[in-house]
């Protein structure tokens, strides 16, 4: 009939501009994997553990989980630090090593850096372009205690500060008491 027609069309137009504008089903997953910390992913993280070079302390494990959705990254990865080298090394060289290394990247152009108390931890927040590869990151670090946590979302420019980056980013909360004044 006619009007099973009409209803047909404005399914498949539906469906034509949802696909076009990236629109999709988000399965968010809950991570608290050891109590200290809680985020919401967008899809089912991995898990991966490497060493990484950490200079006068040789190497020290860091953890990663990260899903790709689409051609976004979301990751959140932790280092814990020794007992004492947070007291001697203070909040610079913690929280700023990581934004000096992502500054000395040539491709990389920082459009935002702000040193702020989140959660009641030091953190520094970041966000960065590349124009040659068209990719926009936001990152943030944190303090709490001798853990060091990184929050980052890598997404195409033209998706920068999209709803779904702002979800993930906005859902890490830092759960134990390893938080500092």
């Amino acid at each position: 009939s006619a009007q099973q027609m009409r209803t047909m069309n404005i399914i498949l137009l539906t469906a034509i501009i949802a696909v076009g504008s990236g629109c999709s089903r988000i399965d968010w997953t809950e991570l608290s994997p050891d109590g200290a910390f809680a985020v919401s992913m967008p899809g089912q993280p991995s898990k991966r553990e490497a060493l990484i070079p950490a200079g006068i302390l040789g190497e020290l494990p860091v953890t990663f989980y990260s899903v790709n959705v689409g051609n976004a990254n979301f990751s959140v990865a932790y280092t814990d630090y020794p007992d004492g080298f947070v007291e001697t090394s203070g909040v610079e060289v913690m929280l700023g090593a990581g934004v000096r290394k992502l500054a000395a990247d040539p491709l990389n152009h920082i459009t935002l850096e702000e040193s702020v108390i989140s959660q009641g931890c030091p953190s520094r927040k970041v966000e960065m372009e590349s124009p040659q590869t068209g990719y926009a990151t936001i990152y943030q670090s944190y303090l709490s205690g001798r853990r060091v946590y990184v929050v980052q979302v890598i997404q195409p420019k033209t998706l920068f500060r999209s709803r779904t980056a702002d979800h993930f980013m906005e859902s890490f909360t830092i759960q134990t008491a390893r938080k500092m004044n």
